[in-house]
């Protein structure tokens, strides 16, 4: 028997999670996302991206492929 949540339907767009993620880190582009505690350096959701994207087309370079 299924179990229906008892909150409201939250409708989300036909698209890659992944893309819908960017598409709110571009939103928030120049907003503090995370603080290191240690160093009290911050980092942007821009900078998150940025990172995100790097590691990406590394990992590419390296010879993985995409549903590895």
């Amino acid at each position: 028997m299924p179990i229906k949540s008892e909150l409201t339907d939250v409708n989300t767009p036909c698209i890659p999670f992944h893309e819908m993620i960017f598409s709110e880190m571009r939103r928030y582009g120049s907003e503090i996302a995370l603080i290191n505690n240690d160093t009290d350096e911050t980092f942007t959701f821009e900078d998150i991206l940025l990172k995100t994207k790097y590691i990406a087309n590394s990992l590419v370079a390296m010879g993985i492929e995409k549903g590895e």
